[in-house]
């Protein structure tokens, strides 16, 4: 009777749970195991345990992409929209297919080169021609490396910095490299795929470009670029009249006297700076084949709807300062390829194959 009481008190895990727990414990086990205790390790063998997903992880993500995946392909007219899509159509209503340019930016140019934006533009497509040729760190005739537009570092987005007094940290970069390589044809998202040709282009030319030997070194100015970008806007926002003057300001940062609030933005961008020098120089010392994060931000849970790999360092020393909001909707590439592959087996006909 005392036994069976005492067995009551102490609620069991489920069998799955036991699993999961049980499959991490052996994973993290034998990636020790296969490690050398050396005192010269070099770094990028250390990333390797961070950035490999374990089995059971793997497979949680597979399922829920394939969620992703049907959910698109069962919406009514998708194929007609996907295919307006293509053909840059102007005078179609997509009402699936999202991620556009806004519609108070149509028939304006942002960015200040090429043409007027276009009703069936998203900020990716036909990035040659409107951004500055800075802005491409890598090309093929297929694909572009760039890199993220907002800067990795969440302080610089915090309340008590920008400019509206709001928290902005969800704008930031997902690390302290986050690199975009999206393809120079219109291809919408990684859930319309339909083969795995645009993807295994896609990572063979980030592998290429990662083995470049200046490669390093353009990241880490495309990065410190963004930085200095984020700078400048609010620095130019700080100096705005109604800046200082808009009578619903009641937070005591935007209250502040100009000198004051650029005086704190520069302890907080010095900051920064440390922050990405170091980062900087472990980003040098990776040598070997890129082990990184590649992957994807699947539809609905994208804000381009232009096609875009995310290429991200994982190890935590490049995450400190980052923004973690958006890592729910990663898919990584392994997943969107094994979904691509294996819906494409499964549609084959069985007497077709054994035809000969």
């Amino acid at each position: 009777m005392s036994s069976s009481s005492s067995h009551q008190t102490h609620p069991r895990r489920s069998p799955l749970e036991s699993l999961r727990k049980f499959s991490l414990v052996v994973f993290v086990i034998q990636l020790l195991k296969g490690r050398k205790s050396t005192s010269n390790e070099k770094v990028h063998t250390v990333e390797e345990i961070d950035n490999v997903v374990p089995p059971i992880l793997q497979t949680q993500k597979k399922e829920a992409y394939l969620k992703y995946y049907n959910d698109f392909w069962k919406e009514p007219g998708v194929k007609t929209e996907l295919e307006a899509y293509a053909r840059a159509d102007v005078d179609f209503e997509y009402k699936i297919l999202k991620g556009f340019v806004p519609k108070q930016l149509v028939g304006k140019v942002t960015t200040g080169k090429g043409p007027p934006w276009k009703g069936s533009d998203t900020f990716f497509t036909d990035f040659e021609a409107h951004y500055p040729s800075e802005r491409i760190l890598h090309a093929t005739d297929k694909s572009l490396i760039i890199c993220n537009h907002a800067c990795h570092d969440v302080r610089l987005y915090k309340e008590d910095v920008d400019p509206t007094g709001t928290d902005k940290s969800l704008a930031a970069g997902m690390s302290y490299m986050h690199l975009l390589v999206i393809p120079v044809a219109r291809v919408y998202n990684a859930v319309a795929l339909e083969d795995d040709v645009c993807i295994e282009e896609m990572i063979a030319h980030f592998k290429t470009f990662w083995r470049l030997p200046d490669s390093k070194e353009t990241i880490i100015n495309a990065i410190n670029g963004t930085m200095v970008r984020r700078y400048d806007e609010i620095v130019t926002a700080y100096k705005k009249p109604q800046a200082n003057a808009d009578p619903s300001n009641t937070k005591e940062a935007q209250s502040a006297p100009l000198e004051q609030r650029i005086k704190q933005l520069d302890d907080v961008m010095s900051k920064c700076r440390q922050y990405a020098s170091e980062c900087a120089d472990r980003l040098r010392k990776m040598d070997g084949e890129f082990n990184g994060y590649m992957g994807f931000h699947p539809h609905p849970t994208t804000s381009v709807g232009h096609l875009h790999m995310h290429v991200l360092m994982k190890n935590k020393k490049f995450l400190t300062h980052s923004t973690r909001v958006h890592d729910h909707k990663n898919a990584p590439a392994s997943v969107v390829l094994d979904v691509i592959n294996e819906k494409n087996t499964s549609d084959k006909n069985p007497d077709t194959q054994s035809s000969d």
